[in-house]
């Protein structure tokens, strides 16, 4: 099957995998009016009613669903963790990245827009890009890579750190001379997705499951690089050895020139 295929047949064990993270279904944020859409910062931290009073503690993360211009859809992530450095100790996670064209609306305490103050993990770049024969439709998948990750740092003071580290990683693209590929987040996605085609079944267990191959994947990145960065090295170093051998072998043929 291809990745389309693939993403089509999983749509179901995605919706299990989100629910095992977050315990809860997903909310709906009105962002109809695109970028130009203002929405106060109490109806993120209202008491019973804002959407923040919606996650479950123990979990710390819910899904929202913006409702965008033309009838379309983006999912974001609403995390709430004392690790965070916002004075409400939350924050929105969204793969499409945090550059100003990017993001689906503005949030607003009073009359102070307030927006990237709660956008702390999320990096600048978007990690949601590439063709669609690449990339059908992963910001769910890419947004499970967060849940997850956070599912198994949020008790870390640095998890924030960590998690932008990896972040920056996955920005990066696949290919620096075929931008249909993606992302190396969009890969990584595809890998998931690979692997939750294979489980007859969805339980527990996909939670490390999928974290084993976030870590074997950023590790076979950096080894990948590394031997290749070494490879340079030693053809640098032949090369300068090489130039040495033939201005030794030059310096001695001029010191017998002389002495005869």
């Amino acid at each position: 099957m291809n990745r389309i295929e693939i993403f089509n047949n999983n749509k179901q064990k995605i919706l299990e995998i989100e629910k095992l993270l977050t315990g809860k279904e997903e909310i709906t944020i009105d962002a109809s009016k695109g970028k130009h859409t203002e929405i106060g910062l109490d109806m993120f931290s209202r008491g019973r009613s804002g959407h923040l009073s919606k996650i479950i503690d123990d979990k710390g993360i819910i899904i929202a669903n913006v409702q965008e211009p033309g009838n379309t859809a983006h999912s974001i992530i609403l995390v709430k963790n004392n690790n965070l450095s916002s004075e409400l100790k939350w924050s929105i996670f969204d793969a499409n990245g945090k550059n100003k064209d990017n993001i689906a609306f503005k949030i607003y305490d009073k009359e102070k827009e307030v927006t990237l103050n709660y956008y702390e993990v999320t990096g600048k770049n978007a990690l949601n890009n590439g063709s669609e024969s690449y990339n059908p439709g992963y910001c769910v998948t890419i947004g499970i890579i967060f849940m997850v990750f956070f599912n198994k740092n949020k008790n870390r003071t640095n998890w924030v750190k960590k998690w932008i580290e990896l972040y920056n990683f996955l920005a990066n693209q696949v290919s620096k001379s075929n931008n249909k590929m993606g992302s190396h987040a969009v890969e990584l996605a595809y890998e998931i997705q690979l692997m939750i085609n294979s489980k007859r079944r969805i339980d527990i267990s996909i939670i490390d499951d999928i974290y084993k191959l976030i870590k074997k994947y950023k590790t076979k990145f950096f080894t990948s690089r590394n031997n290749s960065n070494i490879s340079i090295k030693r053809r640098k170093t032949s090369k300068k050895s090489s130039r040495s051998s033939r201005s030794s072998r030059s310096s001695r043929r001029k010191r017998q020139r002389t002495s005869r």
